[in-house]
Order: structure tokens, then sequence, then C-alpha cells
């Protein structure tokens, strides 16, 4: 198996599978015409895990909550969003009894405050506030041998395709990837890359979405993430090296691909030789100078998407200096319901982690690096921007 480190490390797998046939619509490239005003707004707020690993929000009829976990502390944080005081903070292994250092935590998915699931290598965990209420094992059996229903698939979350509980059908979805094959081989990307496991019988249905065929086409290194986001009717897919977006319609069950392309994107994103395939320096720099699509979300309050993308750069500048990830710009794409392009806004850069920001009560919460040199460094700081 072959590994690498961009910010954390990451570890790909690849296998042979049989696979369903995807039949797209392609929406146009037609601009809305919807306009929208910004305003931006800011919070601090206390935490004593101001850089959190993972989060979820989950939103009843009189708040929404944002859940926190530090995967390095394995602490966890319920914080109220609408007043901004912490409303649980404790050690998750006060809650489950027992540590969990030795099973990483990859997902979390805040249901409310009786139902927390929490997606680990070997198991999924149900908990409340107070305690654990049951765990199940995933990718092995009772015995601890693989798990023959899988067909070579391993469950988890590669940092960007969080688990999702469906009300409707009482199942996890949960990202899936191949553990036989390489990562640079094709059939890697024939591989299903999303499962609805199916918590009453603990059944396996894998869903019809691959990667695109650009990635069976071409090599593109360390640039293959899968970007999910998951709501009651449908699920948006994104792939760092593809300017499309898929949306999964849960009740027809088809998939629609829209354009969305950003026009800061002034680089192509080219794919890597494949003779580089086990130079993990070679894998990187070209992440780095890759342009990269991210995060996609629905602000279902606005009938908004937002996409975030990260700008490709040259190796060196005109004066002679050599670039590095940092110099890499944020650009935020806003979307109308139809998913057509309203506007994008550049971020700067490194200012705001897309990763840790999402959708609340009012609107796109940006998470901001924390300053080094501040003083102020048990707080978690967002800008809201906040369209209308």
């Amino acid at each position: 198996m072959n590994s690498g480190k961009l910010q954390y490390i990451l570890i790909f797998f690849s296998c042979i599978i049989s696979c369903t046939t995807q039949t797209n619509k392609v929406s146009s490239k037609l601009n809305s015409n919807r306009k929208i005003n910004l305003d931006v707004s800011k919070i601090n707020i206390h935490s004593t895990i101001p850089t959190y690993s993972l989060h979820d929000i989950y939103n009843d009829k009189k708040s929404s909550y944002l859940l926190i976990l530090d995967k390095r502390t394995e602490y966890i944080e319920i914080i109220n969003l609408d007043n901004l005081k912490t409303i649980t903070s404790k050690p998750l292994s006060n809650i489950t009894n027992r540590p969990l250092f030795d099973d990483n935590t990859f997902s979390i998915e805040f249901v409310n405050f009786d139902s927390i699931f929490i997606l680990q290598e070997y198991k999924v965990l149900l908990i409340d506030t107070l305690k654990e209420k049951t765990s199940f094992n995933i990718n092995t059996d009772n015995n601890n041998n693989l798990n023959k229903d899988l067909q070579h698939l391993k469950l988890t979350n590669m940092d960007f395709s969080p688990i999702y509980y469906d009300r409707s059908n009482h199942s996890l979805t949960i990202e899936s990837y191949c553990v036989d094959c390489y990562f640079y081989e094709k059939k890697f990307y024939e591989s299903p890359i999303q499962i609805m496991l199916l918590l009453d019988s603990l059944k396996i249905k894998a869903l019809p979405i691959r990667y695109p065929e650009v990635y069976k086409k071409k090599y593109f290194g360390f640039n293959n993430f899968v970007f999910k986001a998951e709501y009651e009717d449908k699920m948006i897919i994104g792939f760092s090296a593809h300017p499309s977006l898929y949306v999964y319609n849960k009740s027809t069950q088809s998939i629609d691909r829209f354009e969305g392309a950003s026009s800061y994107q002034t680089l192509e994103i080219k794919p890597l030789k494949k003779k580089f395939k086990h130079d993990s320096n070679a894998k990187l720099k070209h992440l780095t100078l890759s342009p990269i699509y991210k995060e996609t979300f629905y602000d279902e309050k606005r009938k908004l998407y937002y996409r975030f993308f990260l700008t490709g750069i040259p190796e060196k500048n005109s004066d002679g200096t050599y670039n590095a990830w940092e110099d890499k710009a944020l650009i935020l794409i806003v979307f109308d319901d139809q998913l057509r392009k309203i506007n994008e806004y550049n971020l700067g850069k490194s200012i705001y982690n897309s990763s840790k920001s999402f959708v609340g009560p009012d609107g796109l919460y940006l998470y901001k690096f924390q300053d080094k040199k501040s003083t102020n460094q048990d707080s978690i700081n967002y800008d809201i921007y906040q369209f209308k």
C-alpha cells in the first residue's frame, strides 16, 4: 500500500468490483439571473478544542447546535449556535467507558442529543451525551475476519465524505473504497464510493456512484479526493480534479451532472505521469500546484449552493521565488437552487479552512485559521457569510 502526507496522512487503496453503468443528464453552463447581497459578521466561541477535527450540525425547532470532536485528544463539545454557550464538554471516553485511541474516529453524525453516530475503523458506535447505547462491527465480522459481504470494499471516511443517517430507511451512508488493488489502477475508480448500511439487518447496498470517466483515463496522484454532502432528498458529490458536480436524487436513484467550474481556474488540472506513482514527494508537489475543487454545501433556508475551490499555482514566480500551499487562494462559488452560478468570491490565502466550515442558522460559517501570534488560543473564530 502507498501513503503520502499533505496536511495529514492519506492512504488510498483500490480493488476490482462489478459496477453499475451511470447515465447522467448534463446541465448547461447558464448563469443564474438571481441577485444576492452579502453581509458578513463575526463570532468567537470559547472552546477547549478550537482546532477540532470533526464537526456536525443538529437543528431542532428552537435552536441549532454544533458538535465538535478532536481526534487527537478525543474530546467532544456541543455548542448552542444561538447563544454560543457550551452544553457538553468532556472526553469521549467518559461517554463510551473505554479507551478509543486504538480505533481511530473517522466521522460523526449528530442526529439529535439521543443519537450520535461515530464511525471508527472497525466499529460504528451509537452514543448520546451521557453513555454508549450500542455498537456494531464494520469491515470485520464478530470474529475479526474480513466481512465477506463487502466484496473487497472497506468502509471509512477519507476526510471529506462524512457519514449520514437516513431516517426514511434507518440506514447509514458511508464512503467506501476497495482494499485489494492499487489506487493508480483503473479498476480502483470503477468501484462504488458510497454504500448504504441498513441498520436493522446490517446488510450492505452499494449505491450507483463512481468516479467520473476522467479518473479512469488519467492518473491524478493524490488529487483524487471525493467530497460528499448529504441531505434528506439528495447527495452532492464532487471530485478534486473535476469541475463538474453530481447530484444523486434519493427518490429516483438517478444522478444529474452540473457544470461547476470556477472562473478563477486559470491553470489546467493536469494528470500525473504514472512513473511517479510510488513517489510521494512528486505526488505532493503535483497536488500543491494543481487547482482543487473542494466541498459543496446546500443552504436550504436560502436555497443556495456553496462550493469551495483552491486555485492552482505555478511552481516558480517571475521574481525567482517558489510558491507553497499557503499561496493557493480559496474561492467561494455561489449557485442558485438549480445549480446555476450566481457569483464568486475570492476569500484570500490561508485565511479560512473550508473543511471546518458549515451552513448554520445565520448563513455560511467560515472557520478562520488561528493566528499563531494571538494570545487568545482557546476560541473558535468564524466569519458568517449571509446572502440575501
